[in-house]
Formats: C-alpha cells, sequence, structure tokens
C-alpha cells in the first residue's frame, strides 16, 4: 500500500480512493487464507476421524463452507468495481492534487483515475483474483471433502444393514429348526390319545419316545449341515460361530 508521506501532502483524490482500496483488499487476504487452511484441513481429517466425530466433522464443514461463500460475495463487487476503474476512459487535463497532472489524478473527461493511478489499482485486481482463485479451488476441495464424508457414512451404514441382515439371517435359521421340534412336542403333548401311548392300565413302551426323541436330534443335525453346507453363520449369545 501507498504511503503518504506528511511532507508531501495527499496527491490526489485517485491516490486516495487506491490506498483506500488497497488497504481493504490487504484485510481479505488473512481471512481467505484462513479458509484455505481449513479447508486443506478438513481435507487431511476426513479420512482419519471416526464415527463419534462425524458430527463434529459436518459442522466444521458446515461452517467452512458458509464463511467461503460469504467471502466470494464480498470480493465479488470489489473486483467489478476495479474492473470499472481500470476500463473506465476519459479525456483532459488532471484536475487532482497539487500538480499531479492526468496520469494521477480524474481526468476533465469523467475519468477517475489516471493511467499512472491504473498500474497500482491493477495490482490490486490482481491480488482480488488471486484470492478469488484460492477460494475457487478450496470450494473444489470441500466439494470432495463433501463427497468423502457422504461416502464414509455410506459405507457405514451399509455395513450396519449387512450386520443387522445378518442377525436376522441367523434368527431365521434358528427358527427354521426349533419351529418344526415344536410343532412335534406340541402334538404329542396333547391331553388326547396318541400313538405309542399306553393304555389305562398299561405302562406302554418308550421306544416311541426315545424314536422321536432321536428323530428330533436327526433333524436338527441335518438342519446344522445343511446351514453349514450353505456357509450361514449361526452365532450365539458368546459370538462363537456354529
Amino acid at each position: 500500500m501507498m504511503q503518504i508521506h506528511r511532507t508531501s501532502g495527499i496527491r490526489s483524490a485517485a491516490w486516495v480512493l487506491y490506498t483506500m482500496l488497497d488497504h481493504i483488499i490487504d484485510l481479505h487476504i488473512v481471512f481467505v487464507n484462513q479458509i484455505v487452511v481449513e479447508g486443506e484441513a478438513l481435507d487431511q481429517l476426513v479420512m482419519v476421524l471416526g464415527e463419534s466425530e462425524q458430527d463434529d466433522m459436518l459442522l466444521r464443514l458446515a461452517v467452512a463452507r458458509r464463511r467461503l461463500a460469504n467471502m466470494v460475495g464480498r470480493l465479488l463487487p470489489k473486483r467489478a468495481i476495479l474492473h470499472f476503474l481500470i476500463k473506465q476512459r476519459g479525456g483532459g487535463r488532471g484536475g487532482g492534487g497539487s500538480g499531479s497532472g492526468s496520469d494521477e489524478g480524474g481526468g476533465d473527461g469523467g475519468e477517475l483515475v489516471g493511467a499512472y493511478v491504473k498500474l497500482y489499482v491493477r495490482d490490486v485486481l490482481d491480488h482480488v483474483v488471486r484470492m478469488l482463485e484460492k477460494l475457487k479451488i478450496c470450494n473444489s476441495l470441500l466439494d470432495s471433502v463433501s463427497q468423502t464424508y457422504v461416502a464414509k457414512v455410506s459405507i457405514a451404514v451399509a455395513e450396519l444393514s449387512n450386520a443387522a441382515n445378518a442377525t436376522m439371517k441367523a434368527f431365521g435359521a434358528v427358527a427354521t429348526l426349533f419351529v418344526p421340534l415344536s410343532c412335534v412336542t406340541g402334538l404329542f403333548g396333547m391331553n388326547v390319545r396318541v400313538p405309542g401311548q399306553a393304555g389305562p392300565g398299561g405302562c406302554g413302551s418308550t421306544t416311541a419316545f426315545f424314536c422321536i426323541v432321536g428323530g428330533l436330534v436327526a433333524f436338527m443335525l441335518l438342519g446344522f449341515l445343511f446351514f453349514k453346507h450353505k456357509r450361514w453363520e449361526i452365532r450365539l449369545l458368546g459370538g462363537e460361530e456354529m
């Protein structure tokens, strides 16, 4: 930024305008750099944060996007103003400060800044353009971070869904084994005469009982072998695979 010495005074209104614009743009450089650093930090953290820290990651990502959008909204009007000052054409002799001439001050044809001051204004415009380019790159980086975050959440949801499906599959296998057994034991537990039951005065034979129990055990073994052949994982409460 141009320094105005107390001995020389204010050279022209154009120099004052340039000095104010340059100082305002320099203040924005710090905030732009902070946004870029935050974006790079989020890009590194998205791959290492655990599930318990995903809410914090989402909050920081939203704040970074809001700050970036606000900064772009502040810089775009300033770029338009600088473009206007540079492209403005005018003629005539300068009417600015102490003998500065048309190259430094405004012209009689309505030109706000002279050709000499425009060189400095172009330098301020370059700063604005570079900051907008940095913010554009940072926006692309935040888009990549968002996609990575969504992909991680989708993978976590898919893993939970697969775990739930495996649990329901195990419950289905256990139900398949025990429902027929419950049906058979329920039939022979009715308060009516069933095959193999002893008469009113007799003790009856235990052959039928052992045949039924043996059939149930055989059905259980065949069921386990079937599920083992199909590679179904049936886990007990302790976590052991059957």
